[in-house]
């Protein structure tokens, strides 16, 4: 593909910055202890929508619609690709360098609930501390590739489907 005039913007270079805003704002919500809410989640999954449709929307723009579909779509995965691996490592560096009382947060919080529904009692908490704390674990960063890479997906559908197409034959 031939494009004269200005260069698109590389998907590592949008992934990067996705990826780096996504991280401030993970970051910011451990320091102020807000990162166990349930909006802060649903916060983090609207800005890595809306970064991604931007960036495909970017990406049509600077080619001047001289695009399809799937080449939207692609740019989109590849954009989803970097995010969720610079993601996934900061996710690993967090709960075990970073932050790791997060991770003992998390499962508290999770142990306390299957107390109040009655689904545990408060001796098998103690006892299954450590075992829980790795099933957490594995949850969160299983959870953090498959939830990145599914939401980068419907977000480059999106926004390949928002942008302004007329490829030259």
């Amino acid at each position: 593909m031939e494009v004269t005039g200005n260069t698109p913007t590389s998907h590592i270079i949008k992934g990067l910055v996705l990826a780096a805003i996504l991280i401030a704002y993970a970051v910011v919500g451990e320091v102020a202890h807000t990162s166990h809410t349930e909006w802060f989640g649903w916060v983090k999954v609207v800005l890595l929508a809306i970064g991604t449709i931007t960036g495909v929307l970017t990406y049509a723009a600077q080619l001047q619609g001289n695009v399809n579909f799937s080449q939207l779509l692609v740019h989109g995965l590849k954009m989803t690709a970097v995010v969720t691996c610079l993601y996934f490592i900061f996710s690993l560096l967090e709960i075990y360098v970073f932050f790791p009382g997060s991770l003992d947060e998390m499962v508290k919080l999770g142990l306390a609930e299957a107390a109040k529904n009655g689904k545990i009692d408060q001796q098998k908490v103690a006892e299954n501390m450590g075992q829980a704390r790795k099933v957490v674990a594995i949850m969160l960063l299983a959870g953090v590739v498959m939830g990145t890479m599914i939401m980068g997906l419907l977000a480059a559908l999106f926004g390949a489907v928002l942008a302004k197409k007329n490829p030259v034959a």
